[in-house]
């Protein structure tokens, strides 16, 4: 017979197993947004992490749901459903980069708050646990899916795999909920789903790790500490290499510079769109296409461009200071070598 309920030290516990797994669950996630915020140089990657944030916090509300909810009714159950909502939402609009189309993203954006906003209402209408998973299974499999397949085949970012494995071993626990087992007398299979949940959260982190998290840790340390300047404390690495890649040369088509960078002209416009806010950079529509965006450096992102120019001349001398002319020879031929192998690559 299935125990539906522990108590200890006095304090009685319902669903001991639910609440234990989901803990375990929302700890992973917890770890997993932890790592992802060690790496986070832009609005992109915050939102992205912010799925695990949230899914984290739900799963640790849904514990205490279960296991008092002869205290909390549901309640507790209605703010776990509403922080899993709130995680999809992030995990949308971090991915919105991979739509190319401003309009379509916009589209994407609204439908993306429009969900959202209905999810809750719904929700607090009518609690159910139902509810949630249909809205769940329509934005990751029904939009999430389609766009990192699409980007698969046009961008060949074959670690998106981990995403897909991710997606398909979200169905195992919805087939778990369909089976009558009983283990320990404390966990049955709804209990055990969640651990499966765990590796998804898991392939879904790595996944996303690979596909926007591309600049390690101590690069990024060690040249944002190095160009931070009074002047130029609100700026990232990442801003810089967008700096770097509009010049100075004059204006630069928006299509351009993402060729330049190797991103998506999603992923270039959120960057812009915090160095225009900054006043780094410069957008206006080209006079003779008005389709076409242009952009440019501020006289302040031109200085910044120079201060980031500064640091890159530095860096080099001091990796030739000491090398006669035969080691600069070979050290010469092995970077064309390196350059030739990625250019090969790309």
């Amino acid at each position: 017979m299935f125990l539906n309920y522990v108590e200890v030290f006095g304090i009685l516990i319902n669903e001991p197993g639910t609440l234990v797994s989901d803990l375990v669950m929302g700890l992973a996630c917890l770890l997993i947004y932890f790592r992802l915020l060690s790496k986070t140089v832009n609005r992109q990657q915050k939102n992205l992490s912010y799925f695990f944030l949230m899914f984290g916090i739900s799963s640790i509300i849904a514990a205490f749901a279960h296991g008092f909810n002869y205290i909390f009714g549901m309640s507790l159950h209605v703010i776990s459903w509403s922080c899993a909502g709130f995680a999809v939402y992030f995990i949308l609009a971090g991915s919105s980069s991979l739509i190319t189309s401003i309009y379509l993203r916009n589209v994407y954006n609204i439908f993306n708050i429009f969900q959202l906003s209905l999810l809750i209402l719904l929700i607090i209408i009518s609690p159910s646990f139902t509810i949630a998973k249909i809205s769940f299974a329509f934005s990751l499999a029904g939009i999430l899916l389609p766009l990192y397949i699409v980007d698969t085949i046009k961008n060949s970012y074959y670690t998106n795999f981990y995403i897909f494995a991710a997606i398909a071993l979200a169905s195992i626990p919805a087939l778990f909920h369909t089976v009558e087992f009983e283990f320990g007398y404390i966990f049955n299979m709804n209990d055990l789903s969640h651990f499966v949940l765990v590796a998804v959260f898991y392939f879904v982190g790595f996944g996303l790790e690979k596909r926007f998290f591309i600049n390690t840790l101590s690069e990024n340390a060690i040249e944002e500490k190095a160009m931070r300047t009074e002047e130029y404390k609100d700026i990232t690495t990442n801003d810089m290499h967008v700096i770097e890649a509009i010049g100075t040369d004059g204006a630069k088509n928006m299509s351009g510079v993402a060729k330049a960078l190797m991103v998506t002209m999603g992923t270039l416009t959120i960057s812009v769109n915090s160095l225009v806010k900054k006043g780094y950079v410069e957008r206006v529509r080209s006079e003779e296409d008005r389709r076409v965006v242009l952009v440019s450096l501020s006289e302040r992102g031109k200085k910044a461009f120079v201060h980031h120019k500064k640091f890159h001349d530095e860096m080099v001398k001091a990796i030739i200071a000491n090398l006669n002319q035969e080691e600069k020879a070979a050290l010469e031929k092995a970077l064309s070598n390196l350059n030739r192998f990625f250019i090969e690559k790309i």
